[in-house]
């Protein structure tokens, strides 16, 4: 991804505009590149051993008050020619992410497919179950569902996720646009459906975001966690984010384009004044009162 060209704005816009604390989400088809980087630092964990009180009779409400000392991070053993789980570092730092009550059946999983043909289902396949055979042994108690934006080409896809468990439900009903976009909506729309049954949810981009861990124990329900466009970050010495290692579109030319097709001028303009770095738009994750928020809000505009 090109970081490093710089959008010129019009003399007439040059005006100091207020701070806007409209968060950007990226809406590309190259908007994911970055997402695996963060979850590829998290081990994985085989919760099939933990007994059932440790996470059952917690109730909501505790999620941000209770912490687990003494998680017991186990290694798995899932492998093929790439990777090999099992030499993952379970020590020290990689230890402390995990604070929070682990998965459980109040936690959600979100994916979306618009296969349009049977073709491109194919194509993608053996990345995407690849994918969602990792992720399943790390999250293996919480609840999976894939939205369907498109009427699915063949029967296999529903094999497939039959397999790892997985819920497909059709949300074709919604007037397909740009599949960035139209996710969103779906996913708003599910999760708003759906917000009592459920405490924390993730929004994840299904082939190339990879959870190797309990992720969920990672983060509570006051949580709302977005990963940022930052390509260049491990060049920096500060925790800082800023334009020299992140992506945004006051340097970014797609960036700059994508946010004025969906969000129109004054978004746009507000945002290369000010200078805001881009969130990444195919993964979230936090609370579900927070998340549905932050949907709202981005669906509504």
């Amino acid at each position: 991804m090109n970081c490093e060209r710089i959008v010129k704005i019009p003399e007439k816009h040059k005006k100091r505009y207020p701070k806007s604390y409209i968060p950007i989400i990226v809406t590309g088809t190259s908007l994911i590149v970055f997402t695996i980087f963060i979850i590829i630092s998290f081990p994985l964990i085989n919760l099939n051993k933990l007994n059932h009180k440790e996470y059952l009779y917690l109730s909501s409400e505790q999620l941000e008050t209770h912490k687990f000392d003494n998680f017991n991070v186990q290694k798995n053993n899932w492998k093929d020619n790439v990777i090999d789980v099992a030499t993952f570092n379970y020590e020290g730092k990689c230890k402390d992410f995990f604070q929070f009550k682990p998965n459980n059946k109040r936690d959600l999983l979100v994916y979306s497919f618009g296969f349009f043909t049977k073709g491109i289902y194919m194509r993608q396949r053996t990345a995407a179950l690849k994918t969602l055979s990792i992720t399943r042994q790390a999250i293996p108690h919480a609840k999976i569902v894939a939205l369907l934006l498109w009427p699915s080409p063949t029967p296999l896809l529903y094999d497939d996720m039959k397999k790892y468990n997985v819920e497909v439900v059709d949300m074709s009903d919604i007037p397909f646009g740009h599949f960035v976009v139209t996710r969103y909506i779906a996913f708003t729309r599910y999760i708003k459906r759906y917000q009592n049954d459920y405490d924390r949810v993730i929004f994840s981009d299904t082939r190339d975001v990879v959870i190797f861990n309990d992720i969920f124990a990672t983060f509570g329900i006051n949580d709302l966690i977005w990963t940022s466009e930052c390509p260049f970050a491990t060049n920096s010495t500060s925790n800082e984010l800023s334009l020299d290692f992140c992506c945004s579109p006051a340097n970014n030319h797609n960036h700059f384009q994508w946010l004025e097709s969906f969000f129109g001028d004054e978004i746009t303009r507000n945002s290369v004044i000010n200078k805001q770095i881009s969130l990444n738009g195919g993964f979230g994750m936090g609370g579900m009162k927070k998340m549905i928020v932050a949907m709202s809000s981005f669906v509504k505009e």
